[in-house]
């Protein structure tokens, strides 16, 4: 047992100067040789600084800047996401959507300002009537309707009890159709003796005049044409 134990520190002796000798020749020095598992974990640790991304910047990407030109757009940093793209076109206009269901009926407004006055119409028919009583017995009448002048006439009998129906004689016809006036629109009358005066005015203000016989109790008779006055109103 004594010479294996020496042969084995032989060879651990020999192993243990031989080795140092063999670095010191080769221009390495023992405490480098004895410090290879402290070196190693160094450089282990100093590679996995840089793949995370280097200097001792940690696992934070530098904040993008925005691109100068096309050349900066293609250019990025290694293993960061590159600065955002320019602002793509504009797309195509979307289809139209279907109409929404109508809204509730708002409440009813105010009454709106009286607006303006329109213009006058055109002037209705023309209708006038006027009388006469010369006496207690008859009574004479000169209606316009419709544009025709007409003279009325009645009578009572002894003065006395109601008048009899009128009887009317339209004085556009006969011996006046020729110088009736177009448009008449109103007319009157006066008496003074044996004479019946007629004038009618016309709806352009022209005043028109016949002269009328009365005799007695009989209907009138109007054998003048209708002219027009002098010295109109």
């Amino acid at each position: 047992m004594g010479p294996v134990t020496r042969t084995g520190r032989r060879h651990w002796l020999v192993g243990g100067f031989v080795l140092p000798m063999a670095l010191g020749l080769a221009g390495f020095s023992t405490p480098v040789f004895a410090d290879t598992g402290g070196a190693a974990a160094t450089t282990a640790a100093v590679a996995e600084q840089t793949a995370a991304g280097g200097g001792g910047g940690g696992d934070k990407c530098p904040k993008p800047r925005p691109p100068r030109d096309r050349d900066d757009l293609r250019a990025g940093s290694s293993g960061c996401p590159g600065p955002p793209g320019p602002r793509g076109p504009r797309g195509p206009k979307g289809d139209k959507g279907d109409p929404g269901e109508p809204g509730e009926q708002g409440e009813r407004g105010e009454q709106g300002p009286i607006g303006p006055s329109g213009p006058a119409g055109p002037p209705g028919p023309c209708q006038s009537i006027d009388s006469y009583l010369p006496s207690n017995a008859e009574e004479f009448a000169l209606a316009v309707k419709n544009g025709v002048a007409s003279l009325g006439h009645r009578t009572r009998a002894g003065g006395m009890g109601a008048f009899t129906a009128y009887t009317w004689n339209p004085l556009n016809d006969g011996v006046q159709a020729a110088s009736y006036p177009a448009n008449v629109c109103t007319g009157t009358l006066a008496s003074q003796g044996n004479d019946l005066y007629l004038k009618v005015m016309t709806t352009g203000g022209t005043v028109y005049q016949t002269v009328c016989a009365t005799n007695g109790v009989a209907f009138p008779v109007c054998p003048n044409p209708w002219a027009q006055i002098t010295a109109q109103p």
